[in-house]
């Protein structure tokens, strides 16, 4: 939970100066069909605010992981400009936290952090509402082990993308009707996102939120407030790193130069944003939720590498992904492509032993070895066209495989 005072007039028409308040779930991405089962926030954001969420349709994370995410949300900058890039040290966790003895605090038996953290924050709205200073709030809730079994009915959709529905707290509702109670809601913004999304049986892949694909990077954003447009929705591409650039726009705050982005156009005011592409990276080694306790356990654990770096360009007629992974895999792609395609005979059977004559690899999972990185990345060449033509000229092909590869 994170509260401060700001002090600046966004709009001098306003008689107050606009408070804000940030609500973060966790892990929900707009895919799996959680929003049907939040009627608070259907009711308080959907109908009553602004959908970064429909024709816009696409607001991302920067990075698909709870710390970094939060933290380039607050700070507006991207996770390799913070080095916050991982849960886990030396690039992340909590040693310091360990080491200052605060896991020893605990709570007192039959209380619960979700209850205490929840009812702090609404004692906290009760006590700015008697202040004449406008204030920021940033709660991220977690839902309590008793709410595991409030839908059993639930059935997980099967759907092309198999969606199953995913369960957030109603803590939306009690703050709107807090700030209500207290004549705060119509001078304050709140807002509702989450920091990831997540896929369970996407792609064929085990549940998990640590890859590029929509399930795991698009996530909710709803904001209501002084301006916003109530049920509109924004066609443009934006970013978690837009967030805090946009708070500062709308309490009149100039923007710091070290700003990665630049405010969402939220209210009636608001500029039109002028890119349309988005970068979205991740580093760490990708893992199942199912088997997260067992790497925080044992870190022997042999789990794929995952890091990676993905741009994302949206814009009217097209939504592409373009994204490169640590392990190079396409540098060994490219050089399959570049045997078979001016293969002769037993080439086209055998690609791989064309490039290691030796017979030590038959296969893609063998020439990913790390003794073959530099072999593909510094003397494998590029495949390209020199010229495009309607029929195969071998002066048009570009570079042919190198005759020393060959048998």
């Amino acid at each position: 939970m994170v509260v401060t005072r700001v002090v600046a007039l966004k709009d001098p028409t306003c008689t107050k100066r606009p408070n804000f308040v940030l609500i973060m779930s966790d892990d929900q991405d707009k895919y799996l069909g959680s929003l049907n089962y939040q009627p608070a926030v259907q009711k308080n954001f959907i109908e009553q605010g602004t959908a970064f969420e429909k024709a816009f349709e696409k607001h991302f994370c920067t990075q698909s992981q709870c710390c970094p995410s939060r933290v380039s949300c607050l700070t507006g900058k991207h996770g390799h400009n913070t080095n916050v890039t991982d849960v886990l040290p030396p690039f992340g966790g909590y040693p310091k936290f360990v080491s200052e003895g605060l896991n020893d605090h605990y709570l007192p038996p039959g209380e619960y952090s979700t209850d205490l953290v929840s009812q702090k924050s609404l004692d906290f709205l009760d006590e700015a509402s008697e202040s004449s200073r406008p204030f920021f709030f940033f709660e991220p809730p977690v839902a309590a082990e008793r709410h595991k079994h409030l839908y059993p009915d639930a059935k997980i959709p099967r759907t092309k993308s198999f969606n199953p529905p995913v369960v957030s707290p109603p803590l939306s509702l009690m703050f709107t009707s807090t700030l209500e109670s207290h004549n705060l809601l119509d001078d304050t913004y709140v807002i509702y996102t989450s920091d990831n999304g997540f896929h369970i049986g996407q792609h064929r892949l085990q549940p998990g939120k640590t890859n590029c694909y929509e399930e795991d990077v698009n996530v909710p954003f709803f904001i209501r407030g002084p301006g916003v447009a109530r049920g509109a929705a924004v066609h443009h591409p934006t970013l978690h790193i837009d967030l805090t650039p946009t708070i500062f726009d709308l309490a009149g705050i100039p923007q710091r130069a070290d700003f990665e982005s630049v405010p969402m156009p939220v209210s009636t005011n608001s500029k039109p944003l002028e890119y349309e592409s988005v970068n979205i990276e991740f580093w760490s080694r990708k893992t199942s939720e199912k088997y997260l306790a067992t790497l925080l356990t044992n870190f022997t654990v042999d789990l794929r590498k995952n890091t990676y770096k993905s741009v994302r360009i949206v814009g009217p007629g097209y939504n592409l992904m373009y994204s490169v992974w640590c392990t190079n895999d396409h540098e060994l792609l490219k050089g399959l492509m570049m045997v078979l395609k001016s293969c002769k005979g037993q080439e086209c059977i055998y690609p791989w032993k064309t490039i290691h004559p030796d017979g030590d690899v038959t296969s893609l999972r063998e020439a990913m070895k790390p003794r073959f990185d530099c072999f593909y990345e510094e003397e494998m060449p590029e495949v390209h066209f020199d010229s495009c033509e309607v029929g195969y000229l071998v002066e048009a092909e570009g570079p042919q495989i190198q005759a020393s590869f060959r048998v």
